[in-house]
């Protein structure tokens, strides 16, 4: 939907850059502009600067005052700060986990060299909230992290939005935190309506309290803002799929597998198995599920894949069994998709029990499945009732309205369809 594009190259030769840029016309390809910058190193944000007015030149806008001054806003003054910072961002984008601690560290390399870089701080309270996910040992500590390097960032820029998101995300997953939650990401939007991060997660959190059509149009709003986030495009799959609106979501989950967004094979290794290719599948979901899959023995990884995909009965119970045993070593951390693979191997009681008892960090996909098309059997479970009680849903819904697929009955309470 844009009118023009602009397209290019960088070539480095030690300490010395080559950017070549040039404006294309989209609608007929037409080339309205192009240019050649060549610099140093220490001197990317006056070349960046350079492009940008050059480009706002070529399209005749109009700017003013600190605009035409300054249209990159790097947030720092540091070349060396601002790469570790793109570095970080990018690992946290692709949701990469085997670089996720890699990424705190080089955000707070960033910091130490620009202790006033608000955005860093910012992204290393987003970064640590869902840290857990992927970096299993860093749950303890994890709100009090994100809390404080959300609180640096505001008071070094208080008109940030992303660690007001950074807390909503992090808040408990039942109770009063549901409203809290809610309440940071408000205040988020106040302060940037189109902030990728705040919308992204409220989208998330408006999805796990039942709220599908809202959450989806954050995650919508998001991708308009940025259609290239790794995470967003998979996530709009995830919700395609759970209403089951295949191609659609097989789309969107091939573009976010193709910028190297690995979790996206979760959900592809479930579109290969509707078609019938089970080893395929297998193959696909285990790749896609390494973060947690590593957390389980190789037989009990093999087990769950079986008992997922084709299994039989006797397959099902094994993997359920492979569960059981993950649990009883009382680990610090149970990732929330544990929640989600029993509903798929039909133990809808017990995966609702572990979500509101033992997850305790990222229970989106559990709950995305359970407000959804798909989770319809869950809800027609007579344990659902006491559940949605005990996570506290009722205070949150009074508040905001009757999600989707419930309504308040005669007695003040909810029934969800």
């Amino acid at each position: 939907g844009v009118a023009h594009v602009l397209e290019g190259s960088v070539r480095r030769q030690g300490d010395r850059v080559r950017i070549t840029a040039q404006l294309v016309q989209a609608e007929d390809g037409f080339h309205l502009w192009s240019d050649t910058y060549d610099g140093n190193l220490d001197d990317v944000f006056a070349l960046q600067e350079r492009i940008a007015q050059a480009i706002a030149s070529k399209l005749q806008l109009t700017l003013s005052g600190t605009q035409a001054q300054r249209l990159v806003d790097t947030g720092t003054s540091n070349p060396d700060a601002y790469q570790l910072y793109l570095r970080a961002s990018s690992t946290f984008d692709r949701r990469d986990g085997a670089h996720m601690l890699d990424a705190v560290r080089q955000l707070q390399e960033a910091v130490a060299l620009d202790p006033n870089y608000a955005r860093a701080y910012s992204r290393l309270a987003a970064l640590h909230s869902i840290l857990p996910t992927y970096a299993p040992g860093h749950f303890a500590d994890r709100e009090e992290q994100v809390r404080g390097y959300a609180q640096l960032a505001i008071e070094l820029d208080p008109r940030l939005a992303e660690p007001w998101a950074a807390m909503g995300m992090s808040g408990p997953l039942s109770g009063g935190g549901l409203v809290e939650a809610r309440q940071h990401f408000e205040k988020a939007l106040q302060l940037d309506p189109d902030d990728i991060t705040t919308n992204f997660w409220f989208g998330l959190t408006l999805v796990r309290s039942g709220y599908n059509r809202a959450g989806a149009a954050r995650i919508e709003h998001a991708l308009a803002v940025d259609p290239m986030v790794p995470n967003l495009m998979r996530w709009r799959g995830v919700l395609y799929l759970r209403d089951g609106d295949i191609a659609n979501a097989e789309q969107f989950l091939k573009r976010a597998a193709a910028t190297g967004l690995r979790l996206a094979g979760r959900e592809l290794g479930e579109i290969e198995f509707r078609r019938g290719a089970t080893e395929e599948a297998k193959r696909i979901w285990a790749d896609g599920s390494d973060p947690m899959l590593s957390r389980l023995s190789p037989d009990a990884r093999k087990a769950l894949a079986d008992g997922l995909f084709g299994g039989d009965a006797s397959d099902r119970a094994r993997a359920v069994a492979a569960i059981d045993a993950y649990l009883a070593s009382d680990p610090e951390f149970v990732p929330g998709m544990m929640a989600l693979w029993l509903v798929q191997l039909g133990q809808g009681a017990q995966a609702m029990d572990l979500e509101r008892t033992r997850v305790k960090v990222d229970n989106s996909d559990f709950m995305a499945y359970l407000f959804s098309p798909s989770g319809k059997s869950l809800r027609q479970l007579p344990e659902f009732a006491a559940y949605i009680r005990a996570k506290g849903f009722p205070a949150l819904w009074d508040k905001y309205g009757a999600p989707d697929m419930c309504r308040k009955d005669a007695s003040g309470g909810y029934r969800c369809d």
